[in-house]
């Protein structure tokens, strides 16, 4: 099981189906009911993309982005694989220009997708410390900045049981019966805009003040579209 460390989650949804399975045989699956999320496009690249992490070898494939009009030749030093939102990215050093650049495994041309004889050492990466200071997998240039949330009671309970983001205790503000208010050292992206704005009304940016107006430009768009 060490081996599957990293997909920790995963192996105890199956873990715990099989022992309620052995311990349960005449239980229906009625009784047991696991999120189904349909995989994405792009899942039956992971075998050959992984074994390119893995041999440090150059890839080339088409690539589709959403908004041009057609695929483009990338070659890529692949680093790694990471799965976000039930979709998954592939992480490398582009060759021309030179950059870190993450590529959505669904915008692949897959029949496109050969492995080079291209030897090269890329830039180191740490993939610890490159993720940890922002959500999703974009690739990030601006430094993590002080942000100040306050959650209602429920919310806020809600939030320490299950944090879309690591704090420590000392992070915590307030703790009341009325409010749970937290600071998060976090690199301020589209991806956390959107984590907000799911929470709606039960938690307010204090601090800091961009982050409160792109959260209400988030929100005014969306409600200008009703």
């Amino acid at each position: 099981m060490s081996v599957f460390a990293d997909f920790r989650g995963a192996v105890d949804k199956i873990e715990q189906a099989v022992r309620f399975r052995l311990s349960h045989p005449t239980v229906t699956q009625n009784h047991l009911v696991f999120e189904a999320v349909p995989p994405g496009r792009g899942i039956d690249l992971l075998d050959p993309l992984l074994m390119a992490c893995q041999n440090r070898r150059v890839i080339q494939f088409q690539y589709q982005k959403y908004d041009d009009p057609s695929p483009r030749l990338r070659t890529v030093f692949p680093h790694l694989l990471k799965e976000h939102r039930n979709r998954w990215y592939l992480i490398g050093y582009e060759l021309t220009p030179p950059q870190l650049r993450v590529f959505g495994l669904d915008r692949i041309v897959a029949e496109t997708v050969v492995t080079t004889s291209y030897e090269m050492d890329p830039p180191a990466f740490e993939a610890q410390a490159y993720f940890s200071p922002a959500l999703g997998v974009a690739v990030y240039d601006a430094p993590p900045e002080e942000v100040v949330l306050s959650f209602s009671r429920k919310q806020g309970l809600h939030f320490k049981a299950q944090p879309f983001f690591p704090f420590r205790e000392d992070d915590v503000l307030m703790d009341t019966s009325d409010e749970f208010r937290v600071k998060l050292s976090i690199i301020i992206n589209q991806e956390l805009i959107f984590e907000l704005a799911r929470l709606g009304s039960t938690m307010k940016v204090l601090h800091p003040q961009r982050l409160i107006n792109d959260l209400k430009h988030f929100h005014l768009q969306a409600f200008q579209q009703y």
